[in-house]
């Protein structure tokens, strides 16, 4: 596809894709992505999207967002979690020790302590991240002019962004409800159900994580389990 140049007051020179007619439309080439155990919550997006899990403290929001992120770093590529809220500390290494599969050298899941903006840019664009995760959009005060940017800068880099949120009902965050209009797959936790809804699903997708009183027990297709049980639940 042809660019044509359009000049912009004091922007200088920008490139602008020329229109395309449906035929044109429907040959255009999707960047597909696996994901994995995932899929039925996700719905029909590709491998150049938002994602959100947003919903009250101790709903499993950072847990699902440390599977899911492993999960496409075996099947898509290295994952950076930048985690701000707890950094690496006691309680994030025991959620990584009880919810995720023991060392692998061949997944590329990486941890980082509270990089802001410009830091967390230069280590995807250094180390090719292709999964991204923010914990949370608050703590590191990420916005969606950011999130724009961010999107700019690593046009031809298709990498998958997960956002985490505090938030209270569907539909609802603290402040980030910008950010939640700007994703493509939204995951709302609260009580150990999630509720999934998004561009790329045909209906709201509602399952069950855990019981709260019981959050290592498994509870239908979808889990939040510990090391051991991992292998099982694919």
């Amino acid at each position: 596809m042809s660019e044509v140049k359009s000049q912009s007051p004091g922007t200088g020179k920008k490139k602008f894709k020329k229109p395309v007619n449906l035929r044109q439309l429907a040959a255009k080439r999707d960047v597909e992505v696996n994901f994995g155990k995932y899929q039925d919550i996700m719905g029909d997006v590709d491998g150049n999207c938002n994602i959100i899990i947003y919903g009250m403290g101790g709903g499993g929001k950072s847990v699902l967002a440390m599977q899911l992120s492993y999960e496409l770093a075996l099947l898509y590529g290295k994952a950076l979690y930048n985690s701000h809220e707890e950094k690496t500390n006691r309680t994030f290494k025991k959620r990584a020790n009880d919810f995720l599969p023991p060392f692998n050298p061949l997944v590329k899941f990486h941890t980082g302590e509270e990089y802001d903006f410009e830091t967390l840019c230069r280590y995807i664009e250094r180390s090719k991240y292709r999964v991204v995760v923010i914990d949370s959009v608050q703590y590191m005060r990420f916005t969606v002019e950011q999130l724009t940017e961010m999107r700019q800068r690593f046009k031809r880099r298709k990498f998958i962004l997960i956002m985490i949120s505090f938030g209270t009902g569907v539909g609802s965050t603290d402040g980030a409800n910008k950010l939640l209009h700007a994703c493509d797959v939204k995951l709302h936790v609260k009580n150990g159900k999630l509720t999934s809804h998004g561009r790329g699903l045909d209906a709201v997708v509602v399952k069950q994580l855990f019981t709260p009183a019981k959050k290592h027990k498994q509870v239908g297709q979808l889990e939040l389990s510990n090391a051991e049980e991992h292998e099982n639940l694919n």
